[in-house]
């Protein structure tokens, strides 16, 4: 009998980048103050800042694992399970479902934090569809994913990402054959839309299934937009270069010259 393989298993852009410092001060300030707090105050209130570290991995042990394009003429064999992730209306879902012999057999859908990535929801689809090869003994399945950021993740050897070393050490000590396959989304593919319609309706859940903590991407994020926050609240309200404000009343990070300092 099929069964629910799902154990659950976390990216901003500008010319300005926080320092390491400021992650780790603005970490503290997410935990400890009640200004600008509409992140605590969400339904993520109870979700602490993640702390992570390196992890150090000895060269025998460093896997990589390929993957091919998936299209038409492919002879793939055994259990095919298509995976996706979506975010709608800032929320962001998951899912995967399962074809054998041409046919829907299962299909799961999960809701994630709203702060995490579409790379995030896929990451945790295709660790899930793992998860339910091994407990379904599953000899032969083809995961196929239209998120090639991902496949290139566990395809690199030199990823230390924690979530993609959980998903290369279950591919390595199964028993089973698992490929891995990229297809190019909106193809017409009936599993990829499906994958992609599940992963839609999970988004519309009442209910977070996977909460996480506030990874360093997301940080970085809200670093950069508190900052412009104060320095836009500083130029509205300010009393010099009023001309200049005339035809100029929104700040931009475009502006920056100088990178930002690196002192602690």
């Amino acid at each position: 009998m099929l069964q629910d393989g799902f154990h659950g298993g976390t990216a901003s852009s500008g010319r300005y980048s926080p320092t390491r410092c400021q992650v780790k001060v603005f970490g503290e300030h997410l935990q400890t103050q009640d200004r600008k707090t509409a992140l605590l105050n969400s339904e993520h209130r109870h979700s602490s800042i993640k702390s992570y570290k390196k992890p150090i991995i000895p060269p025998w042990k460093k896997a990589a694992f390929s993957w091919n394009y998936f299209n038409s003429k492919n002879n793939t064999a055994g259990t095919l399970i298509y995976t996706d992730g979506s975010k709608m209306n800032n929320r962001v879902g998951g899912a995967f479902v399962v074809y054998d012999k041409g046919l829907e057999i299962y299909s799961h859908g999960f809701r994630l934090s709203d702060h995490e990535s579409v790379y995030s929801a896929e990451r945790m689809a295709i660790e899930a569809t793992i998860d339910f090869a091994i407990n379904n003994n599953l000899q032969l399945s083809s995961i196929i994913s239209d998120l090639r950021s991902v496949l290139q993740a566990i395809s690199n050897p030199n990823n230390i990402d924690i979530h993609i070393l959980q998903i290369k050490d279950k591919i390595s000590n199964y028993n089973g054959i698992i490929h891995l396959y990229w297809i190019k989304a909106h193809e017409g593919f009936d599993g990829n839309e499906k994958a992609d319609e599940y992963a839609k309706v999970a988004t519309m859940k009442n209910s977070i299934d996977h909460i996480s903590g506030y990874g360093i991407p997301y940080i970085k994020k809200m670093i950069k937009k508190e900052i412009v926050a104060q320095w836009q609240d500083r130029w509205s309200n300010s009393n010099k270069g009023r001309e200049v404000f005339t035809f100029s009343t929104e700040v931009k990070t475009s502006r920056i010259q100088s990178s930002s300092p690196t002192y602690c």
